[in-house]
């Protein structure tokens, strides 16, 4: 049996979890063109489709589909199994949703690492599923209500929304004799749908909540907030920082509870114990976690 090129794999791998050629070459520290060569020489080597390139992103083939599904757990086995035989002593492996090691978990990471200098951290952004049972991941963090199978979970941020753009654009939009929300930009993310939720939950009626640009990714939504070219809804604690330099502005302090959140968790049973690296990570991510809650307004 003839292995398909393993580079290439990785490539195609990184687009089909993130969607976009783009955030797989970031993933991956290469460029796009470079990514885009990789996947056009597996479709080559296999000499089927994987991708429909659309303007929103990547879209899986029916066969790209099927290769994802059949190779993407096994590559991650792959790399972890390669960490265990190289890894020192003190290292913790770190399975996180892209937006919230990006905009959340990265910028505290030097607090940890000049608390702990002997003790490396892998971050792996990863919105596939967690499986315990695998053994890929130490730690694990995720969106949704905090329960998996064979894993012990602790719950460290609600993901509740506000509605954000930049100064100019809420003057555009907002500003005297200007209709407001009728004629402003929804900026959507595909995997979660709020803006609906967050007109009732206002009061607001009369709003075509199906237009605006949608996104594959949560970045890509604030990333097109931060140019002016919308609204986008995300928590609060995700644009701290361009808040308080006024390049976004809160176009509406009335938050949606979603009634989902951030968890962290760690596997349990079989005999399975974190390492005393991944256990102080562990702890530290919740410590930074409780620190937030309680600065957060309200």
């Amino acid at each position: 049996m003839k292995l398909p090129p393993l580079n290439a794999l990785r490539a195609f791998d990184a687009a089909a979890r993130t969607g976009s050629v783009r955030l797989a070459a970031e993933e991956m520290f290469v460029t796009p063109a470079a990514v885009s060569q990789q996947i056009r020489h597996l479709e080559e080597h296999l000499g089927v489709s994987l991708f429909e390139r659309r303007a929103r992103g990547l879209l899986l083939t029916d066969q790209g589909r099927t290769l994802h599904q059949g190779t993407t757990r096994h590559l991650r086995a792959i790399a972890m199994a390669a960490s265990q035989v190289a890894q020192r002593k003190h290292t913790v492996t770190v399975s996180t949703v892209q937006s919230f090691a990006v905009r959340w978990l990265v910028p505290r990471l030097p607090n940890f690492t000049a608390a702990n200098p002997n003790t490396e951290v892998r971050v792996d952004a990863n919105p596939a599923l967690l499986d315990p049972q695998n053994g890929d991941f130490e730690l694990g963090i995720r969106e949704g209500g905090g329960r998996y199978r064979g894993a012990e979970s602790r719950h460290l941020l609600d993901l509740n929304v506000i509605p954000v753009t930049t100064p100019a654009y809420a003057a555009q939009v907002f500003g005297r004799r200007k209709p407001g929300w009728p004629e402003a930009r929804l900026l959507h993310e595909s995997y979660y749908t709020w803006w609906p939720q967050w007109f009732e939950m206002a009061g607001i009626t009369g709003i075509d909540t199906a237009k605006g640009l949608y996104f594959s990714h949560t970045m890509l939504a604030l990333a097109s907030a931060m140019q002016g070219q919308g609204i986008a809804l995300t928590p609060r604690y995700f644009v701290e920082e361009e808040l308080d330099d006024k390049r976004l502005v809160i176009v509406d302090a009335r938050e949606l509870v979603t009634g989902i959140g951030y968890w962290i968790a760690w596997p349990h049973g079989q005999g399975r114990t974190l390492s005393p690296a991944a256990t102080a990570f562990r702890d530290w991510v919740i410590a930074e976690a409780d620190k937030q809650r309680a600065a957060s307004p309200g």
